[in-house]
């Protein structure tokens, strides 16, 4: 991933290091943490970052987010939920807000050209709109990906100098309303592929954007979404 990693690192370091009380386990930790931090580094040239949130407080928002909003007023209410360590990221429905609105929560670095982003989702109330962004500039320029239960659909998006254009979209998927869903997007080149639970269903090629941005998920900003295991990497071969 295209990262700054001196800024990174305390990113990286809180979600990885414990917190330890005697001076020389502190010592140690730190060490232990930098030796992590370092080989997360590498991992990052690699250009992967799995997030679960599982570290994360509840009720708070996570770190190493940005939260921005599209035709509505404001981002609405992201935080962590969950039960133990088991924890995702969640935005609640505002019902004032009208379908068109996009709620987006990315991560801070920009990802890589041609990148992979997925998540598990599941959308509980409200209209039931969400999914995937990425080659994220600002709320007036960039791609995303849309499951949307309301009215079976799915598709791809793009969006510059804030109009929105369908890349491609299907009807009739037919996905449990109550269940995790898996979804992914691959954008190499002007080549962009999505898929839902492992099967690839969407496909379209466009050259609007191609610099790199940061990448992660919406939700429509009527909509009850939950979102874990956010992936961004570089794409395939």
């Amino acid at each position: 991933m295209k990262a700054n990693l001196p800024a990174i690192l305390p990113l990286f370091r809180a979600r990885l290091c414990p917190v330890a009380t005697r001076p020389a386990a502190r010592g140690r930790l730190l060490c232990a943490c930098l030796v992590s931090v370092l080989l997360l580094g590498i991992s990052l040239a690699a250009q992967r970052l799995v997030i679960s949130f599982d570290e994360d407080a509840l009720g708070a928002r996570p770190d190493g987010f940005f939260f921005a909003a599209s035709r509505q007023p404001t981002p609405g209410t992201w935080e962590v939920l969950g039960a133990g360590n088991k924890r995702h990221l969640s935005h609640t429905a505002d019902p004032t807000v009208t379908l068109r609105g996009i709620s987006v929560a990315g991560f801070s670095y920009d990802a890589p050209d041609d990148v992979r982003v997925a998540t598990r989702l599941r959308l509980s109330d409200g209209d039931r709109a969400g999914g995937l962004i990425w080659r994220y500039r600002d709320v007036n320029n960039f791609y995303f990906m849309v499951v949307f239960y309301g009215t079976k659909t799915a598709g791809l998006f793009r969006v510059t100098g804030g109009n929105r254009v369908a890349l491609h979209s299907v009807n009739d998927i037919n996905l449990d309303p109550n269940a995790w869903h898996s979804i992914a997007v691959v954008h190499e080149g002007d080549d962009i592929r999505g898929t839902i639970d492992g099967i690839g269903i969407l496909r379209a090629r466009d050259r609007a954007i191609t610099e790199s941005g940061r990448a992660g998920v919406w939700s429509a900003g009527n909509t009850t979404g939950w979102f874990d295991d956010v992936i961004i990497e570089r794409a395939p071969d």
